[in-house]
C-alpha cells in the first residue's frame, strides 16, 4: 500500500499510523499523485517503507502546507 498523502490537515495536527498486517506501507515522498496541501515530506527525500509491527509519525506544518513525517519505525 502507497500513501501520497492524507486530506483535511490542519496545522499542529499529529497523526500515528500503526502497520499491523503483513502489506507493508510506503510513505512518498511529495507526490504529485496528491495534491499540494495533501502531501507527505519524509525528510530524507525518499520514500519510507514500513513493514508489520513498525509505524510513522506525522506532523501537519500549516506554514507549508504539507504532512512532516517526525519519526518512525521500519
Amino acid at each position: 500500500v502507497t500513501l501520497t498523502g492524507i486530506a483535511g490537515g490542519k496545522d499542529g495536527m499529529i497523526v500515528h499510523i500503526y502497520v499491523t498486517s503483513s502489506t507493508n506501507l510506503i510513505l512518498s515522498e511529495d507526490s504529485s499523485s496528491s495534491s499540494s496541501g495533501n502531501r507527505i515530506v519524509t525528510g530524507s527525500l525518499a520514500t519510507i517503507t514500513i513493514t508489520d509491527g513498525g509505524g510513522a509519525t506525522l506532523y501537519y506544518d500549516g506554514d507549508a502546507a504539507y504532512w512532516r513525517v517526525i519519526g518512525f519505525k521500519q
